[in-house]
């Protein structure tokens, strides 16, 4: 983490195998850009209960920090709520939005929520749908990228693997650029370019 000290920018992913696939994508862009670095560097926290933590430690030594959680996130109020007073994100501003969402989510004896890990936002509909892509203008803003489409593994749904041998399988096919089932993924890393 104090390495994080030495870079324009940290990325802190759940795991090693988040950091893997996005540190590959992020070099792929930047290959095909001609862009030699932009010295970002990527670090794991051991999943998200311990992201708030970091993000905190980073942000008060004033080095600029992303975090990338999986989407299941917005099921548990607590650790949002962590993560989120970790970015400065106050949750009375995004408390309606958030809302719309619960009510979603729990609607039908709380059957979407077995789709959310695996399909992130796409599973909601309506006032929820539009309320979370409100919301996440809000997070990116701050630096908080949670993953849209749930997690890591649903970048490429072809690929049924474990998230360890999903990222090496991605890995080994190559051209990460030009993969266009990794389309939505480059769309995701270059949102955390952009930051």
């Amino acid at each position: 983490m104090f390495d994080g000290l030495f870079h324009k920018k940290v990325v802190v992913c759940e795991s090693d195998y988040d950091c893997l696939f996005y540190k590959a994508m992020l070099d792929s862009i930047l290959e095909n850009t001609h862009i030699s670095t932009l010295d970002i560097m990527f670090t794991h926290c051991g999943g998200k209960a311990r992201m708030k933590d970091v993000v905190s430690a980073l942000r008060a030594l004033n080095v600029p920090v992303i975090a990338i959680p999986d989407f299941d996130i917005i099921d548990d109020k607590r650790q949002l709520n962590q993560l989120c007073k970790s970015f400065d994100i106050k949750i009375e501003e995004i408390e309606t939005g958030l809302n719309k969402i619960y009510n979603c989510i729990n609607s039908n004896n709380g059957e979407l929520r077995k789709f959310i890990k695996n399909n992130g936002y796409s599973v909601l509909k309506g006032e929820s749908y539009c309320a979370y892509l409100d919301i996440e203008k809000i997070f990116y803003k701050k630096g908080l990228f949670i993953v849209p489409v749930g997690e890591l593994e649903s970048f490429d749904k072809s690929n049924e693997k474990n998230k360890k041998d999903w990222v090496y399988s991605i890995l080994e096919r190559g051209n990460l650029n030009e993969d266009k089932k990794l389309n939505s993924a480059r769309e995701f890393i270059q949102k955390i370019i952009d930051f």
